[in-house]
């Protein structure tokens, strides 16, 4: 064998030993099972190939050293493209969640964006400047969708195209080894001071229908719950640590790419429906900062919010304009 054989079974072998690491004894049957599955086939083809242009093939011995060698190429590669991406995005460049000052000169706003998931630190973080602020005279707004009929409620699920309810996040929490948003945890600090300033699921659903509602689908909403609670009872806990760190390394980079997030949120899924929880919820928020008897305000709200609200705010008063900001990480 020549160096690059004993260099590609060396690294398929270790490969082999991390996969059993792993997974235990069926993943490193399953991997060997589908190298065999694939030789054959490829094998095959090349049969074909080289009889069709009437070529000599390859031994079979000849072939399964092209074929492995270049099985750890591939894998090397994938491995080395995707380790790189989960490293770089969750160790060197996570995701940030700004703290933005806004000031018209007469008011003053501290919008703290928002992750619906995100690390115990992070949250601690934010009740911590939570009772700061309040400390020194600041009020507290707060997003929230509160729940309606139950017609409503099944007319939102569909329009989503999943069933939502209070433990979706609870469980898409665990997927990414982190805690979820309880808003419980930032409200009574200080004072009662507290405002839900959002909309509720009935007045979801009427500002969605204004204008009347095209049917586009008969597909029953999907159970996330149902699917996330049977992919956690399929895994061990080494399957789990793999799979939570890559799903933290997807979620930083798509917090980050304000293009691509914003690409999936407008076209993939309900349009009109976004364009209700988005834009109808900014002109909710604005105006109670607007109208609030209050002067200093804290504000948690989604990330997606703040460009909208800001600009609200300036149309409204141009004197608007970010004084200060700084960065939380929710997944670090």
């Amino acid at each position: 064998m020549n160096k690059k054989e004993i260099f590609s079974f060396a690294f398929l072998a270790l490969f082999g030993i991390i996969i059993f690491y792993i997974s235990g004894l069926v993943g490193i049957l399953e991997f060997i099972l589908s190298l065999c599955i694939y030789s054959l086939v490829f094998f095959t083809l090349h049969i074909i190939w080289t009889y069709l242009r009437k070529k000599e093939s390859m031994d079979i011995s000849s072939f399964l050293k092209k074929f492995l060698s270049s099985m750890a190429s591939i894998i090397f590669l994938l491995v080395f493209i995707l380790g790189g991406f989960a490293y770089y995005n969750n160790e060197i460049e996570p995701a940030p969640m700004p703290n933005i000052t806004l000031s018209n000169g007469e008011k003053t706003i501290i919008f703290q964006a928002m992750s619906h998931v995100g690390t115990r630190s992070f949250y601690d973080k934010v009740i911590n400047d939570i009772k700061e602020r309040k400390t020194n005279g600041y009020v507290y707004f707060f997003e929230g969708v509160q729940g309606g009929t139950e017609e409503n409620t099944q007319k939102f699920d569909k329009a989503i195209g999943i069933k939502f309810d209070k433990n979706l996040y609870k469980n898409f929490s665990k997927l990414y080894g982190v805690v979820y948003q309880d808003n419980n945890e930032f409200l009574g600090h200080i004072n009662d001071l507290d405002f839900n300033v959002d909309l509720t699921i009935d007045e979801i659903i009427e500002r969605y229908e204004e204008g009347g509602v095209e049917e586009t689908s008969t597909t029953p909403p999907m159970d996330v719950n149902e699917e996330i609670l049977n992919t956690l009872a399929e895994l061990n806990d080494r399957q789990l640590k793999v799979l939570v760190y890559i799903n933290q390394a997807i979620l930083n980079f798509l917090i980050k790419s304000d293009g691509l997030r914003d690409v999936i949120t407008e076209h993939v899924g309900n349009a009109k429906l976004f364009d209700v929880i988005l834009n109808k919820r900014n002109e909710v928020l604005s105006s109670a900062i607007i109208k609030s008897e209050y002067d200093e305000i804290y504000v948690t709200y989604g990330l997606l919010h703040f460009e909208g609200v800001l600009k609200l705010l300036q149309e409204d008063d141009n004197t608007w304009k970010e004084i200060e900001r700084f960065n939380y990480f929710p997944i670090q």
